[in-house]
């Protein structure tokens, strides 16, 4: 039964976005468009390979909107206009990649490298309908695609903490058959910050064993496909990954390993009719297998505790433009599971007691002009969604949560399967003032529902209890937009203004009673407005300057009898500018960065969110683009040393160790490719 119907509409649209390909791979036409920012953009990896970046939120973090979460060196989380987790898609060539760990140590983004990249797709706000669950945008990184002949590409990438980071891709297309493949490893030390402190020094009474590297990973590609007519491509791709001793300082344990698979087929035909422009269908499976303890930060075995961790998830779609009218359905499902282990046998066994997650939806979409210079797109989606935990499961561990807090405790029920029925879509209006000026305005209504974790979770250690609610509602995004953009010859600007009020927000809370300290999950409504400015000029044809300011403030309803008694959301980036001075003529090009923050200081106490001081950074590179393929990249971050903190630190994670890290100081790096 639909339980709640709430349409809205959305956002607009404006003009397309030509940014540098990679000299070796070319997108395929996939219609991936949209401006410097608006509501759609797009970033190519040539771009995002010309930093110091070890993973794919590090190389997207200080682009306009874009934070990131961290918790360690690596496998950071992609924050957008605020958002992050759940409450944003992140895929991978449409695919939906789940980590296992309940504290979030493989993130999606996690499982792709950069060098397997082509680009990056990003939709700002709630205004993506062909994949349900994009409540606060979409993140979908698209692998590359090989242009015709035979071509390779030799990168290297190192810094002076001991990250090292050889590639190799080769791809062959010779207009009826293609393949891609690469590999990629990384592998690092523990980074020190200005003082030159080890981060892994930072925790007190952790680390017993001192750990000499921060993580190893080894990657995997291979793609391959047929065009048996110019307008038909039938293609599979697999991608795999194998991560190895992982550290995460600011959480209480480390990855032992992770594995992911990425299985991914698809079929696209295009310009089949007059009136059937194409029909894309795809089907995919991707899992992510994970272990985690806190070996290397005991002395006594007693203290041993494992966790281990698996998720599953299949899909498929099928999607046609008919009539200049996108129609499609997709269908997924996923599974979690979490079990813990502990020498003393003190917590319930499962954490997470294997969770479906079944999804059906279907969508509409289709883009038009009004009138000669008003462009309208409009969408609608419907999803209907069941979670499901294991039955057997949940009983064992309601058995061994008689002595302390429990789900009927807390919230009167226990765990049991829960169908939510409902609708999005949005409309966004594009007015060309001129030639130069668009003016854009849209509305836009998105949900998602509560993963495994928030309505599920039971965890115990030392005292502390996590425990999921299983009345959790899905969480609801009405969002306004409103911008402006300009475009002459050497000078473009963008700026977009935003306000979102999400009906029953998910939020974690903590408090205390004689048992030990108790995080519940919680729904209550939360706003958030922010603006997003990006400028550029051009001073002349090879030297230009340019400014990104991105600024959000979220809100919550306080309710005592949920224990939410800040009414700062968590998690909530300060106010960030980027200005940059860059060169380029095609053979050199160079770039001076500052990056400025400014204190973040509402911040969420029922979390003990701390007082983030504002920072300035200032990043220097340059490098050299040479005819026989040769590119090489050296820079510094952090080019005067300074001691800052991020503003977050991952304490609306309930895994974390309650100390404050600081980032990297000064830090040289270099890239190197050789493209043939």
């Amino acid at each position: 039964m639909v339980k709640k119907v709430l349409l809205s509409l959305c956002v607009f649209s404006s003009i397309g976005l030509a940014q540098d390909f990679s000299s070796i791979f070319l997108l395929k036409p996939l219609e991936i468009i949209g401006s410097s920012k608006g509501f759609e953009a797009f970033k190519s990896s040539k771009t995002l390979q010309r930093k110091s970046s070890v993973d794919l939120a590090q190389a997207l973090d200080n682009q306009v909107g874009i934070f990131n979460y961290s918790k360690g060196p690596i496998a950071n989380d992609i924050v957008l206009d605020g958002l992050n987790r759940d409450n944003i898609n992140v895929l991978i060539d449409g695919a939906r990649l789940y980590g296992a760990c309940p504290a979030r140590m493989d993130v999606p983004a996690f499982h792709i490298p950069l060098n397997f990249l082509q680009g990056i797709k990003i939709v700002y706000g709630p205004y993506d309908v062909t994949h349900q669950g994009s409540m606060g945008g979409l993140v979908d990184v698209k692998t590359i695609y090989p242009k015709l002949g035979f071509h390779s590409n030799l990168s290297f990438n190192a810094n002076s903490y001991g990250f090292v980071n050889p590639n190799i891709e080769a791809s062959y297309n010779n207009g009826k058959f293609y393949f891609v493949a690469g590999y990629s490893f990384k592998t690092a030390e523990p980074y020190k910050d200005a003082h030159g402190v080890k981060i892994t020094d930072y925790i007190p009474n952790e680390y017993k064993s001192k750990p000499t590297h921060d993580f190893n990973i080894n990657s995997y590609m291979t793609k391959f496909g047929f065009t048996p007519t110019t307008n038909t491509d039938i293609g599979l791709e697999y991608i795999k990954q194998s991560a190895n001793n992982v550290l995460y300082p600011f959480l209480t344990m480390d990855a032992i390993y992770d594995r992911s698979n990425i299985v991914n087929f698809h079929i696209d035909k295009e310009n089949i009719s007059k009136d059937i422009k194409s029909i894309n269908f795809k089907t995919y499976y991707t899992d992510v297998y994970h272990l985690m303890t806190n070996q290397y930060r005991i002395t006594n075995p007693k203290n041993y505790m494992a966790t281990y961790a698996r998720t599953q998830t299949y899909g498929s779609s099928i999607s046609t433009d008919v009539f200049d009218t996108t129609f499609g359905l997709d269908f997924y499902r996923r599974d979690w599971y979490v079990l813990n282990q502990t020498s003393m046998g003190m917590s319930s066994p499962y954490i997470i007691p294997d969770v479906f997650i079944t999804n059906i939806g279907a969508f509409v979409k289709k883009d038009f002009n009004a009138f000669k210079s008003l462009k309208i797109n409009i969408g609608l989606r419907i999803d209907h969604t069941k979670s499901s935990p294991d039955g057997s499961l949940v009983k064992k561990d309601l058995s061994s949560q008689k002595m302390g807090p429990s789900y009927t405790s807390l919230y009167g029920t226990s765990p049991q399967d829960k169908e939510d029925t409902y609708l999005s879509g949005y409309i966004k209006l594009n007015k060309a003032i001129n030639q130069n000026n668009n003016f854009y305005v849209g509305f836009g209504h998105t949900v998602r529902v509560p993963d495994p974790e928030e309505r599920y979770i039971y965890f115990v250690n030392m005292g502390k209890y996590w425990i999921g609610n299983p009345n959790l509602k899905p969480a609801q995004n009405n969002e306004f937009d409103v911008g402006f953009s300009s475009n002459y010859n050497r000078f473009s600007m963008n700026l977009d203004l935003y306000y979102r009020y999400i009906y029953d927000y998910i939020t974690i809370t903590q408090f205390s009673n004689p048992k030990g300290k108790i995080n519940e999950y919680w729904n209550t409504n939360a706003y958030m407005n922010g603006a997003n400015l990006s400028a550029k000029y051009f001073i002349t044809d090879t030297l230009s300057v340019s400014s990104e300011t991105s600024y959000v403030r979220g809100y919550q309803i306080t309710n005592q009898a949920k224990h939410i008694t800040s009414p700062n959301l968590p998690d909530i980036p300060p106010l960030r500018e980027v200005l940059a001075l860059k060169y380029d003529n095609k053979t050199y090009f160079g770039k001076i960065e500052t990056i400025l923050a400014s204190t973040q200081d509402k911040v969420n106490t029922d979390l003990n969110e701390n007082k983030a001081p504002g920072y300035g950074l200032v990043n220097v590179s340059g490098g050299i683009n040479l005819k026989n393929g040769i590119s090489v990249v050296l820079g510094v971050d952090n080019l005067l040393n300074q001691e800052y903190y991020m503003y977050n630190d991952y304490y609306s994670n309930p895994f974390n160790t309650g100390v404050n890290l600081p980032e990297p100081g000064r830090t040289f790096y270099i890239n190197a490719q050789y493209s043939f």
